[in-house]
């Protein structure tokens, strides 16, 4: 065992530049996968912060809607038939709009 330890260690540090930049480029190769994973998980977080503070145990959508900030109009008689049915206590209108930002 201890021999093939030392043959594999006289491999590595023969060309010690090899070695070093070898070494490097797993390093940089390791961070860059680190932060690309942590893009996505910034993004996911960003996109489910607004869904996760709502308290609802059901959100309804119109099926026009791609993305939680550009909604689709959802019709006001559908929140009404919504509300008819026995088993819902309330139903609440969320209306979302956007709007440009100045520097002042």
């Amino acid at each position: 065992m201890f021999v093939i330890v030392a043959f594999a260690w006289r491999q590595l540090s023969h060309g010690k530049v090899k070695l070093a930049a070898a070494c490097s480029g797993v390093a940089v190769a390791v961070l860059l996968m680190l932060m690309q994973l942590g893009f996505l998980h910034a993004a996911f977080d960003s996109a489910l912060v607004v869904p996760r503070l709502v308290k609802a145990e059901l959100i309804v959508l119109s099926p026009r809607t791609q993305t939680m900030f550009r909604p689709s109009p959802l019709p006001r008689r559908l929140l009404y038939r919504l509300l008819a049915h026995p088993n819902v206590a309330a139903v609440q209108g969320v209306y979302l709009g956007s709007a440009q930002w100045r520097n002042p």
